[in-house]
């Protein structure tokens, strides 16, 4: 666990690309994936996310892609203290479905969220997926390394996790399925509400006659966005009309029916 601190601080100074960071601290802390995630304060927002899963494949539709911090700490998420831990386990009410089912498939048990830091924009945390519950010796060794995890966070060079989120986001649309978005074979995974809400979109309608259209609320167009920001690799609606309208085949309105939609 000290050379996993260490590789942290190292990563966190420059010296040390923040992977390898996780990576340490999965394996020093018995870890299935750990993640260090940047939620805007602005809901609406796409949160930037840079993880380590220990599954292999990066095209795996398990791995690990996204933060879960906002669904766990619910009103908090804001107001966390830095080197704090929350459980999954410990939410009383029925936690985010997106996560239940993340863990379902994974045959995970627990996530615990350490908050890092925050300032106007945005709030910094840390995200580790076990795969059973935390037991007595487990809570004792998060708790000996949280509050340096996050004091270390306070002191690191500016832009580090910015660097390393792009550097990542680079690598994975490398490797992701070619094709265009709204493609036959739906290389984004897409859902069947997804993709209609993209259709839509391509075809220049705004979010208000999409709304319209699907007659749906502003909340349910609003999950549907950052769904899909977070399988097209794009940050807001308008990077994805830009990748919409540059892909080179857009199917018919007619057509959506019969793609393969997940």
């Amino acid at each position: 666990m000290i050379g996993a601190v260490a590789q942290w601080c190292e990563c966190l100074h420059g010296h040390a690309p923040m992977k390898k960071a996780l990576v340490d601290l999965a394996d020093g802390i018995s870890a299935e994936a750990v993640a260090v995630a940047r939620l805007p304060r602005d809901e609406t927002a796409r949160p930037k996310v840079v993880s380590h899963d220990t599954l292999a494949d990066p095209q795996d539709p398990r791995i690990l892609n996204r933060s879960f911090a906002r669904p766990v700490l619910g009103a908090y998420v804001g107001k966390s203290k830095p080197g704090t831990i929350w459980l999954s386990s410990y939410v009383a009410e029925d936690v985010d479905p997106a996560l239940e089912t993340f863990q379902r498939r994974r045959g995970l048990a627990e996530l615990a969220i350490v908050p890092l830091g925050s300032d106007e924009k945005s709030v910094d945390f840390l995200e580790i997926h076990y795969r059973e519950r935390l037991c007595a010796a487990d809570h004792a060794v998060l708790n000996m390394v949280a509050s340096t995890l996050a004091s270390t966070w306070a002191n690191r060079n500016p832009g580090s996790f910015i660097e390393s989120f792009l550097k990542r986001r680079e690598a994975n649309r490398a490797s992701a399925t070619p094709g265009p978005i709204l493609g036959m074979s739906n290389p984004a995974r897409l859902s069947r509400a997804e993709f209609r809400v993209c259709l839509m979109l391509s075809k220049g309608l705004t979010a208000r006659r999409v709304r319209e259209e699907l007659g749906i609320c502003r909340s349910t167009l609003r999950t549907h966005l950052r769904n899909i920001y977070l399988k097209t690799e794009t940050e807001n609606i308008a990077e994805l009309v830009y990748q919409l309208i540059s892909d080179r085949s857009v199917p018919d309105v007619g057509s959506r029916s019969g793609s393969r939609v997940a």
